[in-house]
């Protein structure tokens, strides 16, 4: 068998490297379980607003909390069902005429009751 020889230089910037890649790994991880959290709080409003099926949840979650992208997609997508609040309620187009009141003119009263006579009031 031969000995290879390596520098300890290249050895200790081997360990400093896999040091901060499993900081790393950690650190996604430690973001994973937190975006699931987040992910199935979500999931949950939408399928609490009628936006998503009750079946879909658990694949729901785990879309959101692997696929950033996916996630934002979603976002884009959900935010085109929202009614704002001025498209929920029709702006009023005024009050109602009064048929009550007559006007000053015999004549415009009795073409008034004819009118409303032929329309069957």
């Amino acid at each position: 068998m031969a000995n290879v020889q390596v520098d300890s230089t290249l050895l200790q910037r081997m360990v400093s490297f896999i040091g901060a890649a499993g900081e790393q790994l950690d650190k996604l991880a430690q973001d994973r379980e937190q975006a699931k959290k987040v992910a199935s709080d979500a999931v949950a409003a939408l399928i609490q607003k009628g936006l998503l099926g009750a079946e879909r949840k658990e694949a729901a979650v785990e879309l959101l909390t692997d696929d950033h992208v996916k996630a934002l997609d979603t976002l884009r997508r959900t935010a085109t069902h929202v009614k704002v609040a001025s498209e929920q309620t029709p702006p009023s187009m005024g009050k109602p005429a009064d048929f009550e009141k007559k006007s000053d003119s015999p004549a415009r009263d009795e073409a008034d009751s004819k009118f409303l006579a032929a329309l069957g009031f």
